[in-house]
């Protein structure tokens, strides 16, 4: 689970609040911290469209998934797992996680109780 607190202007407000958001991965397979913008250890592909900075992403076609899979079945005669390759990027810290899990499920935004 990532726990994401951020900023955001309220639609005809002119101040900014204070936000909570959590990103629940289901049966991590796999999780890369890498610094963001820099290079990538894998090739992938977010399908049709551009590729959205900054917000979860699914990578339909990802290096990543293939080699583990491949890995995956080499060492075992089970059913491998469904893995899907998931990325978001944190520019303000310049850093990207990687996530390989079977699914991912956002939780609604709260506001951050106000600590005074």
């Amino acid at each position: 689970m990532l726990k994401v607190v951020y900023e955001r202007e309220m639609p005809g407000d002119e101040a900014m609040v204070m936000l909570t958001r959590e990103i629940c991965f289901r049966h991590v397979h796999s999780l890369i911290r890498l610094p963001f913008p820099g290079s990538a250890l894998f090739r992938f592909d977010a399908g049709s469209g551009a590729f959205p900075l900054g917000e979860l992403t699914e990578f339909l076609q990802s290096d990543w998934v293939a080699d583990s899979l491949a890995a995956s079945r080499a060492i075992s005669s089970h059913a491998p797992p469904s893995l899907r390759h998931f990325s978001i990027q944190f520019m303000a810290e310049n850093v990207a996680f990687h996530v390989l899990a079977d699914d991912v499920v956002l939780l609604d935004e709260r506001h951050v109780a106000d600590p005074r």
